[in-house]
């Protein structure tokens, strides 16, 4: 199976949540804005990049989102 394009967006209230998740998320993707990363990523990448933020997020406060590219997009 081919490489995912992952848009990642994340507003989180607490500011050592959001460093740590933002310390996470450069080793799977690379980022445009401080809380917004680009990840060309295999499908095993994305599960476990989506099990590292599901370890640091807290789901009733913090919101992450994926959005998925087309390749031609």
């Amino acid at each position: 199976m081919g490489d995912k394009f992952v848009v990642v967006a994340y507003d989180i209230p607490d500011d050592r949540r959001r460093t740590r998740l933002h310390d996470k998320l450069i080793g799977f993707g690379t980022p445009v804005q401080y809380s917004v990363f680009e990840c060309l990523l295999e499908e095993r990448q994305l599960a476990r990049m989506k099990k590292a933020v599901r370890a640091v997020i807290h789901p009733r406060t913090d919101h992450v989102r994926y959005y998925y590219l087309c390749a031609e997009c």
